[in-house]
């Protein structure tokens, strides 16, 4: 096998971990954006206390923002392996052509970064919202009936 069949075989290996990558963002926003919303489901119907409430509310805001840094360095290793893989195209290719799928990343890059950095600063204040909205809540269920005391009384 010669240097260029390895190049080659090394840029299909490299785009399919890349694939894997991108495919592994897409699972933790959904996985991530289920969760807070099945935390919340369960604080609303749950008897706990505003106090309680609220550090469970916590919990889809640790993941969220572990979630953010997991996609961080996904996006990090991505963006290193097609700085590689793009003057590996350029090898390949021999100058001609548009140069690959590495090049139009490299051309587009920001937009998708953009848009995942984005979904995690929503994310984030959804579930920040929603832990006010919960202890406002379970704040209204435990304060006492002040109307039902001044007729009682």
């Amino acid at each position: 096998m010669g240097a260029r069949d390895f190049y080659q075989n090394e840029h299909v290996a490299l785009r399919d971990k890349i694939e894997k990558k991108v495919e592994t963002m897409e699972r933790l926003q959904i996985l991530v954006a289920g969760a807070a919303g099945s935390i919340f489901a369960w604080l609303i119907t749950s008897k706990l206390t505003a106090p309680a409430a609220l550090m469970a509310g916590l919990v889809p805001v640790g993941l969220t923002l572990l979630a953010a840094w997991r996609h961080h360095t996904l996006i990090a290793y991505v963006e290193h392996t097609c700085g590689y893989m793009k003057s590996l195209e350029t090898y390949l290719s021999e100058g001609e052509g548009p140069g690959g799928w590495e090049n139009a990343y490299d051309a587009n890059k920001s937009g998708l970064k953009w848009w995942r950095q984005w979904f995690w600063w929503i994310m984030l204040a959804f579930c920040a919202a929603g832990c006010v909205a919960i202890w406002l809540l379970k704040q209204r269920e435990t304060a006492p009936d002040l109307l039902a005391i001044s007729i009682a009384g």
